[in-house]
């Protein structure tokens, strides 16, 4: 389905590689149900594609997101307590409910749905020199670059073999 009005004016993607092959697909979805372009997900479209739910372990997770996997073993192994953390940091610092995030081959995949739009702005003396928005946009890489340093600093447990 397309992007709609709906979702929001501006949606952030971030692809982060794992360093880890892992088999399985796992998935955390807004709990919000009201129709948005990251949450065109139901429990038979789930079911349908191998998918079960999982009980996540952080009440900060739980809160937020519902989460679907194909392996409950691996989706525990890829969801580390510190992971958690960080995803419920960078949902914080972006000021959205509207996040989703993917783990697929070896790549997280994260969305996050933001209320302003971070990519129209003029380069002009009215609006601050676009100053504003580009320092959103700097703070959103500083954000998804904090979720680098953590898998960083799981180097031994993530790396390839």
């Amino acid at each position: 389905e397309a992007m709609t009005e709906e979702a929001g004016p501006s949606m952030v993607m971030f692809a982060a590689d794992f360093h880890k092959d892992f088999s399985s697909r796992t998935y955390l979805l807004p709990r919000k149900t009201e129709p948005q372009a990251i949450r065109n997900f139901t429990e038979d479209s789930a079911a349908g594609d191998g998918l079960e739910p999982m009980e996540l372990e952080d009440p900060g997770i739980t809160k937020r997101f519902t989460g679907w996997t194909s392996d409950q073993v691996e989706a525990r192994y890829l969801l580390s307590p510190e992971l958690m953390l960080a995803i419920s940091d960078v949902a914080d610092r972006m000021g959205s409910e509207r996040i989703a995030v993917s783990f697929s081959g070896s790549w997280m995949y994260f969305a996050v749905v933001l209320d302003e739009d971070r990519f129209s702005f003029q380069l002009d003396s009215e609006n601050d020199g676009g100053y504003t928005v580009a320092k959103a946009i700097y703070e959103d890489l500083v954000t998804f670059l904090a979720l680098v340093e953590h898998f960083n600093l799981n180097t031994r447990i993530w790396s390839k073999a």
